[in-house]
């Protein structure tokens, strides 16, 4: 069971080292996970601002974000919404531990 567990899974949908159904199918594994995706021309500070109330308000443990644009090198790029998104979900896992 992963119910106390906190995590951001993110994931790319060109990938040329992990096929996205893998990286789908692991994600699928965690229980109440909300996901979300992040297009090219989406803009990526909204999703920030999303990503960062589903954790600290809204309570959720488990995102899921998905870059079906970007290569294995998302990480790179999406850094300010992966670092936000961290960010939120350590202040969320502290408030409800108390």
């Amino acid at each position: 069971s992963n119910d106390n567990l906190h995590a951001l899974m993110c994931y790319s949908g060109k990938d040329h080292l992990t096929e996205k159904e893998i990286s789908q199918e692991f994600t699928a594994a965690f229980k109440d996970n909300m996901a979300f995706t992040l297009h090219k021309d989406s803009s990526e500070s909204e999703l920030t601002g999303h990503v960062v109330e589903a954790f600290e308000h809204e309570k959720r443990r488990r995102i899921t974000v998905d870059f079906p644009d970007d290569n294995h090198f998302a990480q790179k790029k999406r850094a300010a919404l992966i670092a936000a998104a961290i960010d939120a979900m350590f202040t969320a896992a502290a408030t409800t531990s108390q």
